[in-house]
């Protein structure tokens, strides 16, 4: 459907050039309907309409950035509640001068409202009439916010042929429209305060605004100060420039009166949380760093087994931990109540030390589960690919991406953990670049040189590989961690999380050899005004 918008009346028109405002729309639920807007001006109102002559219509592009939003509600409702469907995304004709969208009237909204989507086929709703439909935009982006000033009457109908529409998308919040009870409305024209004439803020009518609405005017008689006033309820005295009285107060019981709004300009409160002890890191698992309250300025955090609550509002949070030892790390802010992530920070790297001694717990094989597996050891040159070939039978040898090949052909269909340790340990020192030795079902494998080795990792084997011993300390990193998140209970409890793995190329992870540094892990967050 193509709707005309008329600039100068603010709505929407049948005819385009004519003064007659569009009443009524009717869609179909369940489809998208494509919604072509064309923005234009008719002649001044004070000119005749001439029903021989035809209509005179002016049809413009916005300009550049050009916001515009069209949306439906339920009937009667003028609150910020649910939207049935709405949308802000077009595609500008600059020739033909329109915008069209497409408005999805496959809701989560519309579908509960007509009762199509339950399981119940005898409550169906024929249709939602008396609906309402609106149109805000903006000329260009740094422009205000204008709305049509007539509601057009919407009707959505129960589709009768359902078709395969998918799954309903949510119709979004209204708080992303301009709806006059979420804008502050800027009126350029207002200079002053009181006095009566139309360039004051008390000349503004307000027996038919509603108690909320924001006014923002510069007021020349405090060098054009900016002042937002809201519209509240009361019979306060004025008391220029905190309480203005409106010229129609009590007029009709309007007890109405403008009061002054001024930004807080107190100090944020502080938070600094530290790390109570040392603890090392478990590769590929987040891992909670325990803290204590260092400093609270305003006594807005409760602490909870090492984590932390915090008042519903905004907040700004920096902290870092140290670590070593590690390919990568990084730490986040988790909210343990509802599992979510708050704020999560960038990866540190850091050089590990070389690998001297590292475990390699076996398993048993059950009617040749072995049989092609293999595992990753690192040498001075490289990686190193151990590959079984249960009973020696022929088993070809897997194609990775390695330096070289061993083969491991000691392993018998049926072998127990112990027996297969044997043959894995046996393999491994017959290579020059290790040593090795088993007891029971653990193989301890040394390295035979001092460079930079990556702990080794069980690929397919499904062995458990744990380092146990290196020479040297790794390098040290900080990883760090700077953003803002909301709480929205008080009751969710927060946790700082620390994240560290060693990786090696395509070839996989690393095993249990990270560390982190004793009681250097610290968070200070700031609770927005």
């Amino acid at each position: 459907m193509t709707l005309y918008f008329d600039r100068r009346l603010r709505r929407f028109v049948t005819v385009p050039g004519l003064d007659g405002a569009l009443e009524t729309l009717t869609f179909k639920a369940g489809d998208v309907e494509e919604v072509v807007v064309q923005f234009g001006q008719s002649p001044d109102g004070a000119a005749p309409n001439s029903v021989v002559s035809a209509p005179s219509w002016t049809a413009e592009n916005l300009g550049a950035g050009a916001l515009i939003d069209i949306g439906i509600k339920a009937s009667g409702d003028y609150s910020d509640g649910d939207l049935l469907a709405g949308t802000s995304t077009y595609v500008h004709d600059s020739d033909a001068k329109t915008y069209a969208f497409n408005l999805s009237l496959n809701t989560t909204e519309i579908n509960n409202a007509l009762e199509r989507v339950d399981a119940d086929d005898t409550n169906d709703i024929a249709s939602l009439d008396d609906c309402l439909f609106e149109l805000t935009y903006k000329y260009s982006a740094g422009a205000d916010y204008q709305s049509s000033i007539d509601d057009v009457t919407t009707t959505i109908k129960h589709d009768v042929l359902s078709g395969s529409e998918g799954t309903p998308t949510d119709s979004g919040s209204p708080d992303d429209y301009a709806l006059t009870s979420n804008t502050i409305q800027f009126n350029p024209s207002l200079t002053g305060l009181t006095g009566g004439t139309a360039s004051e803020l008390d000349s503004l009518s307000t027996v038919s605004r509603t108690v909320g609405e924001t006014f923002a005017m510069l007021d020349a008689d405090a060098s054009n100060a900016l002042r937002i006033y809201e519209l509240a309820s009361g019979t306060d005295a004025e008391s220029s420039p905190d309480v203005i009285r409106p010229d129609d107060y009590a007029a009709s019981t309007n007890e109405k009166v403008f009061k002054l709004k001024t930004l807080n300009t107190g100090s944020n409160d502080y938070l600094l949380l530290s790390q109570t002890g040392s603890g090392g890191l478990t590769s590929q698992t987040w891992t909670k760093r325990s803290l204590v309250e260092s400093v609270d300025t305003a006594g807005i955090c409760t602490m909870s087994s090492g984590g932390f609550q915090l008042p519903v509002g905004d907040y700004r949070v920096r902290g870092y931990a140290n670590a070593y030892n590690c390919g990568h790390n990084y730490l986040r802010i988790q909210n343990t109540t509802a599992a979510t992530t708050a704020v999560e920070g960038m990866e540190a790297y850091a050089q590990i030390a070389p690998t001297e001694t590292e475990t390699i717990t076996c398993v048993a094989d059950t009617a040749g589960s072995l049989d092609g597996t293999y595992f990753i050891l690192h040498d001075e040159d490289g990686s190193v690919a151990f590959w079984v070939d249960v009973d020696d039978s022929g088993t070809a040898q897997p194609t990775l991406t390695v330096d070289r090949y061993v083969e491991i052909t000691g392993i018998a269909t049926g072998d127990s953990a112990t027996a297969v340790a044997t043959a894995v340990a046996s393999a491994i020192d017959g290579d020059s670049k290790f040593s090795a030795s088993s007891a029971s079902d653990v193989v301890t494998v040394t390295h035979g040189d001092d460079s930079p080795q990556y702990p080794g990792f069980p690929q397919t084997a499904g062995f458990t590989f744990a380092v146990t011993g290196y020479r040297g300390t790794g390098d040290q990193t900080t990883a760090h961690i700077v953003g803002r998140f909301s709480v929205t209970s008080a009751t969710d409890v927060y946790e700082l999380q620390h994240f560290s793995r060693f990786t090696q190329g395509s070839d996989g992870q690393g095993s249990n050899f990270i560390a982190a540094l004793g009681n250097t892990s610290k968070i200070e967050i700031e609770q927005e005004k």
